[in-house]
């Protein structure tokens, strides 16, 4: 295992790379360094692998990393709902409101409420409805969450609660 300095040098160069949208050699340098054990590239790995930048699209190897990442980096709250979305577009609905949940209820997280009330909301079930709204409300009054999704969580309240 190498050391500490040359993981922060993949990780630098890797964020070099994304900087620049060269998503191949981003892709080289992150995985060189979490396979070395660079905590600090975990996170990013997982993300190529999630959106399929710089190598194709793998969200079994991209939930392997976000667990690493959410393991040894730190608790956070787009790390779970990253986690959250994956099971859900593998179909694994309990995991994915496992995760949305850890991050609602652990972190306060308002953003990770949002998505899981869209995910929700795209379901269409009306039996739903009422954890939708709690949902949003609970991102609209949360202080972890974006500018742009309290209005987003705003709007989508606005247009269920008119209907």
């Amino acid at each position: 295992m190498c050391n500490d300095a040359y993981h922060t040098d993949n990780f630098l160069k890797a964020s070099y790379f994304l900087e620049n949208e060269d998503y191949q050699r981003a892709f080289y340098f992150l995985k060189k360094g979490a396979l070395q054990g660079d905590v600090n590239c975990y996170n990013n790995l997982a993300v190529l692998y999630d959106l399929g930048y710089g190598i194709e699209k793998n969200p079994l190897l991209a939930l392997k990393w976000y667990r690493k990442s959410w393991q040894y980096e730190g608790k956070s709250g787009g790390v779970c709902s990253n986690i959250a979305s994956l099971y859900a577009g593998l179909g694994n609905i309990r995991q994915a409101k496992f995760w949305w949940n850890k991050a609602i209820l652990e972190l306060n997280d308002g953003d990770a409420a949002l998505d899981y009330a869209k995910f929700l909301i795209n379901r269409k079930n009306k039996r739903d409805y009422h954890k939708i709204i709690e949902l949003l409300k609970f991102a609209i009054k949360s202080d972890y969450i974006t500018e742009i999704s309290k209005e987003e969580a705003g709007q989508l309240l606005k247009n269920l609660e008119s209907t």
